[in-house]
């Protein structure tokens, strides 16, 4: 099921692929640019994300639509990294952070020529990112419930 912190985390990884594309572009190096091709379709994949997120708010304000879908991981040996912010926008924030952090470590991982130690230490910072970006969703999705219920209580329009 999607969830706002879903969507938003899917959102976060799209206009990372849409940067990557907009740093290719201007690197000079043609071999480099990506064909007109994709970077038409990641633009049209985040224009359609950006449409799911709006119907998504729209039919969650409407009532009858289960906001919040814990992952319940289980990090061996790890705590997870409780994320709690006091604003959704700093959970996005955040979670922004965690995607971009994630996409250069994966970067860093695959390049040639690493020791197995330093990709045991890659793999872990992996780990420790996702936790954070897993938290970050669902923190997401429990502020997402809070202000749905705040404006279910007052019976008006969303004020935050």
């Amino acid at each position: 099921m999607e969830t706002m912190g879903s969507l938003m985390d899917k959102l976060c990884i799209m206009k990372l692929k849409e940067d990557a594309l907009f740093r290719a572009s201007l690197a000079g190096d043609p071999r480099k640019w990506p064909d007109k091709e994709i970077q038409e379709g990641v633009s049209s994949q985040v224009e359609a994300l950006k449409d799911e997120i709006d119907a998504y708010f729209y039919h969650a304000i409407q009532g009858g639509m289960k906001l919040e879908e814990p992952k319940f991981k289980m990090y061996k040996n790890e705590k997870p990294a409780a994320i709690n912010f006091e604003k959704i926008s700093e959970s996005v924030s955040k979670l922004f952070d965690a995607n971009y952090t994630l996409w250069n470590l994966e970067d860093a991982r695959r390049e040639e020529g690493k020791t197995a130690e330093q990709i045991k230490t890659l793999s872990g910072l992996v780990s420790e990112h996702n936790r954070i970006r897993n938290d970050c969703m669902d923190d997401i999705n429990r502020k997402f419930q809070e202000m749905i219920n705040d404006k279910n209580r007052k019976g008006s329009g969303l004020d935050s």
